[in-house]
């Protein structure tokens, strides 16, 4: 028969760990605010550099930004092979 002590030098640490973590846990959630804030700078900061120059260029043009969008084809033919003309 083993020892009480050899016992205690396995599960000790353990225990002790284990509290330390329970506590641990307790004061982050008491103590820290895990609320989620969003803000007006959540997304962008008004110090934001590219924000700047968005709007200075915004106050030069004075109109809404566009977006221009070009799509093109390499190839014309369908995946199924039946877009084909009916003179063939």
């Amino acid at each position: 028969m083993r020892p009480l002590r050899s016992h205690l030098f396995y599960v000790l640490p353990a225990v002790g760990l284990g509290a330390l973590t329970l506590l641990f846990l307790i004061f982050v959630l008491r103590y820290v605010d895990l609320k989620p804030r969003v803000d007006q700078n959540f997304f962008f900061s008004s110090h934001d550099p590219q924000l700047q120059a968005d709007r200075q260029i915004f106050r030069i043009f004075m109109q809404e930004p566009q977006l221009i969008l070009s799509a093109g084809r390499d190839s014309f033919s369908t995946l199924s092979g039946q877009g084909q003309s009916a003179n063939e």
